[in-house]
């Protein structure tokens, strides 16, 4: 089982070409259905294979464990950065345990017990600092002590931060719908596919077609 890591430019490309159907389902009036047929797939579930086609996915070292596979935000072999200091973890399998831990005091700011059928969780702890490495720990047992997997993530510079947040306000601005969707185009039209995999599982209030859709990527993604 492979942890796929999306090419930024495919991931911009396709995002691009079907936000219009992620607005209707989000609330926006404006657009039509012979439009959305027209310029979109016909389900969010084609949306999403859109965005992460199996052939456009790179085939990197294993990051998981069995029937465990780590999305976001974790890549093989190397700290991934991201723009969220509130990250959402998204994965496939059981998880019995899992927590964030400080890089510099090895101190735990975060831990959370998920459920068996859980694919993702907003962190909820301490907002993290900007320019901080953490560690995402994974534990198969409530009781252990040893994680199984515990990749690596760092949130970007406070400078770096303020300039994407910058560009982010101005593309939220000329949103009329959910600004969820120029948050995720944002982030991916600028080489950032993990930061917009996050905002496409932060949408609030997600429809049943829509926690449907996402599951079906988790799944797809990890095999």
């Amino acid at each position: 089982m492979n942890y796929p890591l999306v090419k930024p430019t495919t991931f911009a490309m396709l995002l691009a070409s079907a936000t219009l159907l992620l607005t209707l389902s989000l609330g926006g009036g404006a657009v039509t259905a012979q439009t959305i047929e027209s310029n979109a797939p016909s389900s969010l579930r084609g949306f999403f294979k859109r965005i992460f086609r199996d052939d456009e996915w790179e085939d990197p070292p294993t990051i998981s464990r069995g029937e465990l596979c780590l999305l976001t935000p974790a890549r093989p072999g190397q700290e991934i950065i991201v723009w969220h200091q509130n990250p959402v973890f998204v994965w496939r399998g059981e998880i019995a345990r899992m927590e964030v831990v400080d890089g510099v005091t090895d101190a735990v700011v975060w831990e959370y017990e998920p459920s068996p059928e859980q694919i993702s969780v907003a962190y909820a702890g301490e907002t993290l600092r900007a320019g901080r490495s953490y560690l995402w720990r994974v534990y198969d047992d409530i009781e252990s002590t040893s994680p199984t997997i515990f990749p690596p993530f760092a949130v970007m510079s406070s400078i770096r931060r303020q300039l994407i947040a910058n560009g982010l306000a101005v593309a939220e601005s000329k949103v009329e719908a959910d600004s969820a969707i120029a948050r995720t185009e944002y982030f991916a039209l600028r080489g950032m596919p993990t930061d917009a995999l996050q905002s496409l599982f932060l949408i609030e209030s997600p429809n049943e077609e829509l926690i449907e859709a996402r599951r079906e990527t988790v799944d797809r993604l990890c095999e």
